[in-house]
């Protein structure tokens, strides 16, 4: 009967430590997602300040082309 005990701690034993280890596995798993996670998150805003700094060179090369069509508008070319 003690033998069965003992036997039976043993079994206890080996599957917390199994479980133990696959908890740290997945721990690590979701570490490595939470910072690639992050690092999309990052590029992502950098992308987005990227393209609000485009808009706003394009908005104003679309001023200074209308400008520059309203002062050509002024010249008429002999033909």
């Amino acid at each position: 009967m003690l033998e069965e005990l003992v036997s039976g701690v043993d079994r206890s034993k080996k599957s917390n430590e199994y479980v133990l280890q696959n908890v740290e596995s997945i721990s690590a798993v979701v570490e490595e997602t939470a910072a690639g996670s992050e690092e999309i998150s990052a590029s992502t805003q950098e992308q987005k300040h990227s393209i609000s700094k485009m808009v706003e060179k394009v908005s104003s090369l679309r001023e200074l082309t209308e400008s520059l069509n309203a002062t050509m508008s002024q010249f008429k070319l002999k033909e």
